[in-house]
């Protein structure tokens, strides 16, 4: 259900590309699952897998994951959703079949990074992943078991940690022919870096921690692209963009810079060379030591 909701709202916006007459109608229905889907499988501890009868069936990590990412969950039930999905994939594995295939974990990331719970998708990855590619895998397997003859050893299902640590922890995303946004997540990774294609050249990005309280990001946008650049930084930072200040003090010197609680935005940034520097206050917290 959750995914037909996602597919109605992707119905909504092809149609209204393509002037369909009938895309009142996709809201409308949309707007009527959605609803149903929260009166009836949404609880305390997140979405019900399904109902029996009246009685609900356990929360899974899919049905919190599903909801999720196709924008079905209420503002104020987003933070519990969230949690009872991260609840129920740590630990993944707690018999012989995880909680979730590989052919799940695109929504799972997906959801967790829409959600900005970047620890518990690395977690995630470090730990399923990184014992993918400790047993010898160089390609995406079908599943996380052991290798069987009907088991395809390269399977595009698999490939979720490719989009997710490109879009959430590099934080670029292409969002039309010519325009992209770039917005890290806070995470204890040192640097990335990576490429986003587009028609002609890609955009090639490196963002880094050098030491504490600073934070370089460093682009280069084919010349006929526009985007935007959130830096994962508190509004109180020092930002320069090309060695010129652009922001200082919680006050916004470029009138392209938004302030907010996510981040520092800098919009309207045209293809081209540039370099984004923020640097703030590095705390260290002494804990006093009580002896006897």
């Amino acid at each position: 259900n959750a995914q037909y909701a996602g597919a109605l709202a992707q119905m909504v916006e092809l149609g209204a590309a393509l002037g369909d007459n009938q895309v009142v109608a996709y809201q409308q229905e949309r707007e009527r699952v959605v609803a149903a889907l929260n009166e009836r499988l949404l609880g305390n501890t997140g979405y019900a897998t399904g109902l029996v009868g009246d009685a609900r069936r356990p929360p899974t990590p899919q049905a919190q994951a599903w909801a999720l990412r196709y924008e079905v969950v209420p503002p104020n039930a987003q933070a519990v959703v969230a949690a009872t999905l991260a609840h129920g994939i740590a630990p993944l594995r707690t018999g012989m079949y995880p909680a979730v295939e590989l052919y799940g974990l695109w929504w799972v990331l997906e959801a967790l990074g829409q959600t900005q719970r970047m620890p518990d998708a690395l977690q995630l990855i470090r730990e399923q992943y990184g014992a993918l590619l400790a047993r010898g895998d160089s390609t995406w397997p079908e599943t996380l078991q052991a290798q069987r003859w009907d088991n395809s050893c390269s399977h595009v299902w698999s490939g979720a940690p490719t989009v997710f640590l490109t879009r959430h922890l590099l934080g670029a995303t292409r969002l039309s022919q010519n325009s992209w946004r770039v917005a890290p997540q806070r995470s204890d990774v040192a640097w990335a870096e990576g490429a986003l294609p587009f028609d002609a050249a890609a955009m090639t990005l490196r963002w880094e921690r050098p030491g504490c309280g600073v934070f370089r990001l460093t682009l280069a946008a084919p010349a006929n692209t526009t985007g935007t650049v959130v830096l994962p930084v508190l509004p109180g930072a020092r930002v320069t963009l090309n060695d010129v200040v652009v922001a200082q003090d919680g006050v916004a010197l470029d009138a392209r810079v938004r302030l907010s609680a996510a981040g520092m935005e800098i919009a309207s940034v045209a293809g081209g060379s540039w370099q984004f520097v923020a640097e703030y206050p590095c705390f260290t917290q002494w804990l006093p030591v009580v002896s006897r």
